[in-house]
This record gives structure tokens, sequence and C-alpha cells, in this order.
């Protein structure tokens, strides 16, 4: 039976949140620290929008399996506020506190239903970008998958005068049509 994966769970400051923004903050940790960057996990998403959007506000995630040491490097760069998981100092390993790969999964899913449900012949008006306050209508549905996040994407047809624009956006990019409009 292979081991199953867990996270070691670290806060971040106003630096590291805006690293993340960047997306800098990976790189950044795992050159201070050792950790492999693909064992660094920020909850942020980047499809759709122009601007990231955290899934888990303040927080990141790194692996557990690295030595105590790699984690308390990490809480000492300017980018962490405190490590959030338990740090037994007698015994020198981490002890509480460790997110299951399931437990991480089921808050980036609930996270990314708050965005809200559309169907297909909706009509949303955009909430964020460079189309932001224009009217459309959902035409297609489809999933964007990746390790740790499932994101409901929509394809929304604009029509304008002159063109009709298509675009891909992710559940926090479009909002209700408000009457009036």
């Amino acid at each position: 039976m292979l081991p199953r994966t867990s996270w070691v769970v670290l806060m971040t400051t106003h630096r590291g949140e805006e690293e993340a923004k960047s997306g800098h903050l990976t790189k950044l940790l795992s050159r201070e620290t050792g950790i492999k960057a693909d064992d660094i996990y920020v909850p942020i998403l980047r499809s759709g929008t122009t601007r990231p959007l955290f899934l888990v506000e303040g927080y990141l995630f790194i692996k557990s399996g690295y030595p105590a040491s790699s984690y308390m490097d990490a809480a000492r760069t300017p980018f962490i506020e405190k490590l959030i998981t338990q740090f037994d100092v007698k015994s020198g390993m981490i002890s509480h506190g460790t997110v299951s790969d399931r437990e991480l999964k089921k808050m980036i899913s609930r996270a990314t239903e708050l965005g809200g449900k559309y169907a297909i012949g909706d009509v949303v008006e955009i909430s964020n970008g460079e189309f932001k306050g224009c009217v459309g209508e959902i035409i297609d549905i489809y999933m964007k998958r990746s390790e740790m996040e499932d994101v409901e994407m929509y394809s929304i047809l604009l029509t304008f005068r002159s063109a009709e624009v298509i675009l891909n956006l992710d559940v926090f990019s479009i909002g209700e049509k408000k009457d009036g409009r």
C-alpha cells in the first residue's frame, strides 16, 4: 500500500500573498528551502480572470516527508507568517495538524462551489477582466482539471454590434445578470 500524501500547512504574510499573486511564491520558497516546487501548493486560481483568486486565502501547503528543518526554513522566510502544523521540539518532527490530500481537495472543492452554478443558455454578467460589465450567454460548460482542483469553466458568447466574442471564464468571473440592463 502506498503511503498517503499529507500536507504541512503554513500561513502567508502579506508579502507572501503578493508573491503568490504574481506567480513567484512557489519558486522563491523552493529556492530558499530546497523543497521541490512541485511539492508546494499555493491554492490560487489563474484561469479566466485577469487577476488571480485565492481558493484558500492566506495559506499554502507543502507535502510532508521533508526534514522538519525544511519547513522551519520556509517559516523563517519573509513570505511565511507561521507554521500552522505543529512542530514537536523534543522529537524534531512535524507532529500534528497536517492535512491529508483528500481533505485538501475537499477544501478546494468547497471553495470553488462558492462561485455559483450556471447552465447553458443562462445570461450572465462578466464580473472580472477586460469585459467586466458586459452581458453574454453561456454556450458551453466544461471542467478544467489539475492535480489539486477541478474548476467549472464557462464559454460565454458576447454579442456586440460589429463582432461576436467567445470568452472562457471560471465561475468566479461571472455573475447573474442584474435587472435593468
